[in-house]
């Protein structure tokens, strides 16, 4: 843990002065605070239980979550689910440990 402070720097949770260079999309993203998405990373393991990681495409993967900001900062990142895990399980992982959205503000993200 140690370590983690000296190099970990968690964002406030503000929007990006970058938002306000976008002056076609800035009313409506003014107050966002970045975006998220999920991606899917190959993953290799033993042969027994890999059948839970097989995602979508059959391919053996692991779901990761990450939310970043405007300016191309990582502000959350989640690894380890199962590639068969849906995204909106992912999704609601960070919501079921604590992790809040201030009021009034939000994260984009595709419906997929």
């Amino acid at each position: 843990m140690a370590l983690q402070a000296d190099i970990v720097q968690l964002p406030a949770n503000e929007y990006s002065k970058k938002v306000e260079t976008y002056q076609k999309f800035y009313p409506y993203l003014k107050d966002a605070l970045g975006a998220f998405d999920g991606t899917h990373i190959a993953a290799h393991g033993p042969s027994s239980g890999v059948t839970s990681h097989h995602n979508r495409k059959t391919q053996v993967s692991q779901n990761i979550f990450t939310a970043y900001t405007f300016d191309m900062y990582f502000s959350y990142v989640l690894g380890g689910w199962k590639g068969s895990a849906h995204d909106s399980d992912v999704f609601q992982d960070p919501r079921s440990k604590g992790s809040e959205i201030p009021e009034g503000k939000y994260y984009v993200g595709d419906a997929e």
